[in-house]
């Protein structure tokens, strides 16, 4: 997605008369909310439909914030992650207002998974954890492509391939990685 500068989105906000564009220009910041402006954010959203689909992508985002920050008690960051992704997934509307949403669910709970693999744990629930971020990578595939988000769907591959490698599956790996690299083609 390409990013805009402030000044391009101002003008272009002002020659096409939508405001759209200056929210773009406030997303596109390189600073990552705190969790603070999150969870205000979120509170905020709550207010007015905690089933809208600003408020469902909301919490994903935080989610998957929480899943790739670093600092912080591991464990503890990474329960809360798991807390949200569990509470959006059970949101009955959740299906309805995001069509992509178990997709993105899925890969947030491979990067989730995969942290946990990381985060000092012994070397069974490495494992463990290891194989649930590769079974959320092979579900994130095939449900970016039933989405028809097929870069999403050859990243997950990747995702995959690279889990297998961690795991030690290096043939696993390498035909994932074949696969990864068909689907990008």
């Amino acid at each position: 997605m390409r990013t805009f500068r402030p000044i391009s989105a101002a003008l272009a906000a002002f020659l096409l008369g939508s405001a759209s564009f200056t929210a773009t220009a406030a997303e596109s910041s390189d600073e990552t909310p705190s969790p603070k402006e999150f969870e205000d954010a979120i509170a905020a959203l709550d207010k007015i439909d905690p089933n809208a689909p600003a408020a469902l992508a909301a919490r994903l985002e935080y989610a998957d914030v929480l899943a790739g920050s670093a600092g912080d008690d591991c464990r503890q960051r990474l329960d809360k992650a798991q807390s949200i992704l569990d509470g959006v997934g059970a949101n009955p509307a959740f299906v309805v207002a995001l069509p992509g949403g178990r997709a993105r669910e899925e890969n947030i709970e491979y990067r989730i998974h995969l942290a946990r693999a990381s985060c000092g744990g012994n070397p069974p629930t490495r494992d463990s954890e290891l194989r649930e971020a590769l079974g959320a990578a092979q579900r994130a595939v095939e449900l970016y492509r039933d989405a028809l988000d097929y870069q999403s769907a050859a990243i997950s591959q990747f995702n995959a391939a690279s889990t297998h490698r961690l795991l030690g599956d290096d043939d696993l790996s390498i035909a994932s990685l074949e696969i990864a690299l068909d689907m990008d083609r």
